[in-house]
């Protein structure tokens, strides 16, 4: 293990992490100012209680208020107004509210996904100070050192032998797109995709973190991801700035109606909730999960980097309030926790009974003492080839078109591949299993970690290995 020792590096090193770590909480914007560089608008959501009525509501919108601009799903009966005058859109919104009371959802008529009685989450602090320097390793095979989360899921990569997906499954990434030329990507990338941030018109990725997630899935050239031949097509749904839940639900029916097996989400939104705010955005995302679903559509959603437990209300210190996180609380989402090399969950990974499943989502590693950090824990996969790479990169001189990184957003895709690697063996077989019956033989065949979540609860870190080789020989008994 060769050693950096410079302190003239130090703060460098300690500025990278922190980068970092802001890298992966991609969080979308629910409600308030747009982010993407476009002019400054408020906007809301409305959600009306029979789809068939979305025709006249927009029609009486657009004729009472010509200013407010308008966006909507017809699909799941969803629709946004907007207008860069937050006050006008505040009064248009009571109105529309109170003339349409019987036909537009309420906020007071929203099912809360948690339980609302639930007690207050206390925030579990996890991030120990880390004046440390790193350690790598000096490996002329940098390709293969990082992929060890990628080993983990696939047991040294021999699923590989049971199958390596096809682009006849295929996993939609909404994220902030993908570096549609990548050497590593482009022969999966079986669509250019769509891109749902006004003023983007093409899925490539200025952000990055869509390519690193797609890496993980189907990366097949340096590096390899669980399934180097799955499909995969990009949804953008935010920028290098940020994003909005509509866009989020916009891409997840479109994803649907594309027919993708598998939706990957790898950021989310921590939404204020209560009687009075937050139910319109609640039920958009519900209704939106609902038809995904019924189009046959698997949601797989990180669980976030907070090291919160998001079964509960999440305290903001706002007058007692709180948020929930979204889409991960909805149950018929698949949502997904981080582990480490060491086969633990992660300290900043969040947690309870909501997550389904943790995967590799690498860490800063053990401090030795204050002069050593540990290079080797992070995850090494794609990113755009045509941006400037992390400061942590350059630093050990990795290849143009690689970064390495942490988070749940990396787990996340373990699990999208796995799904689809399974899928795919069904319908190859000739077998027919419903979510719920490959949800259910995921759980039994994940690795045990090596220590229970700070909730004390037994999540186990999925296996694609395993989980083939059961589709393979289904009399093989369940451990």
């Amino acid at each position: 293990m060769k050693q950096i020792t410079s302190r003239l590096l130090k703060s460098l090193i300690i500025t990278a992490i922190l980068l970092l770590t802001l890298t992966n909480n991609n969080l979308l914007s629910a409600n308030g100012t747009d982010t993407t560089g476009q002019p400054v608008t408020s906007h809301e959501l409305i959600v009306v209680k029979d789809k068939s009525f979305v025709n006249l509501l927009i029609k009486f919108i657009s004729n009472k208020y010509p200013d407010l601009k308008l966006d909507y799903i017809k699909e799941i009966g969803v629709i946004q107004i907007e207008h860069p005058q937050e006050e006008v859109l505040e009064n248009a919104s009571k109105y529309i509210h109170k003339k349409f009371k019987r036909f537009i959802v309420q906020e007071s008529e929203v099912i809360n996904p948690l339980d609302l009685d639930a007690v207050l989450a206390a925030q579990f602090a996890t991030n120990a100070e880390s004046n440390g320097m790193p350690n790598f390793q000096n490996d002329p095979n940098v390709y293969s050192y990082w992929q060890w989360g990628v080993n983990y899921v696939t047991e040294n990569k021999k699923s590989y032998s049971i199958t390596k997906g096809s682009h006849d499954v295929s996993v939609a990434i909404l994220d902030s797109g993908i570096d549609l030329n990548h050497p590593d990507l482009a022969d999966n990338i079986i669509s250019p995709g769509q891109s749902f941030v006004p003023g983007e018109l093409t899925a490539m990725d200025y952000n990055g973190h869509g390519t690193k997630v797609a890496g993980i899935i189907a990366a097949n050239g340096n590096l390899t991801g669980i399934g180097p031949e799955i499909g995969i097509v990009p949804y953008k749904v935010f920028s290098r700035e940020g994003g909005r839940a509509f866009w989020m639900i916009q891409a997840m029916v479109k994803a649907a109606n594309d027919g993708h097996e598998v939706l990957n989400i790898s950021s989310g939104i921590y939404q204020t909730y209560s009687e009075k705010s937050g139910g319109a955005v609640v039920e958009a995302f519900q209704r939106a999960i609902d038809y995904t679903n019924n189009k046959g559509s698997v949601i797989v959603n990180s669980a976030g980097n907070e090291g919160v437990d998001i079964d509960q209300i999440i305290p903001t210190g706002e007058d007692g309030g709180g948020v929930i996180r979204l889409p991960s609380v909805f149950s018929k989402v698949i949502t997904v926790g981080a582990s480490t090399l060491e086969r633990m969950p992660a300290p900043y990974s969040n947690y309870g009974e909501k997550v389904d499943f943790y995967a590799p989502g690498g860490s800063y590693g053990p401090i030795a003492h204050e002069d050593e950090f540990d290079f080797s824990f992070l995850l090494l996969t794609t990113y755009p080839t045509y941006l400037e790479q992390s400061t942590i990169a350059q630093l050990i001189s990795l290849p143009k078109g690689y970064d390495l990184d942490i988070g749940t957003s990396l787990a996340t895709p373990a699990v999208s591949a796995t799904y689809a690697l399974v899928i795919h063996k069904l319908k190859e077989n000739k077998l027919n299993k419903a979510p719920e019956e490959i949800s259910s033989m995921l759980r039994e065949m994940a690795t045990q970690l090596s220590v229970n979540d700070p909730a004390g609860r037994t999540v186990g870190m999925v296996n694609a290995f395993k989980a083939l080789q059961y589709v393979e020989n289904e009399s093989m008994p369940l451990k």
